[in-house]
């Protein structure tokens, strides 16, 4: 049998909050992001393009999905990551999602 994996999903709004109400975050700076924090924690994440509501209004946002065997461990880190998101772009929150998966099977290149 298999061992357990586990899905994590992340769900970043593009808008600033609080102080900076209104303005859109830069796609320059979503991808500083990204390089710098999540990159160097995650080896292998699906980032997917998306529009979220949150209180009542729609937003551009964006997901990180990633699969793990090691819930606490992954766990930590996306809430690590979730944390530090909402602390650099004035978030109220980012939405993290934990999932047990049935089965994943990844298809590599046949030589």
């Amino acid at each position: 049998m298999t061992s357990q994996w586990y899905s994590f999903t992340a769900s970043f709004g593009k808008m600033y909050g609080k102080s900076k109400q209104g303005s859109k975050i830069l796609q320059t700076d979503i991808d500083v992001f990204v390089q710098n924090v999540v990159m160097k924690q995650i080896v292998a994440f699906k980032i997917v393009e998306t529009t979220g509501v949150w209180k009542g209004q729609k937003e551009d946002s964006f997901d990180i999905v990633v699969l793990d065997k090691n819930f606490e461990k992954m766990q930590e880190i996306m809430k690590e990551i979730c944390s530090q998101y909402t602390n650099m772009f004035y978030q109220d929150a980012v939405m993290l999602v934990y999932e047990k998966v049935d089965a994943v099977e990844f298809i590599e290149k046949r030589f």
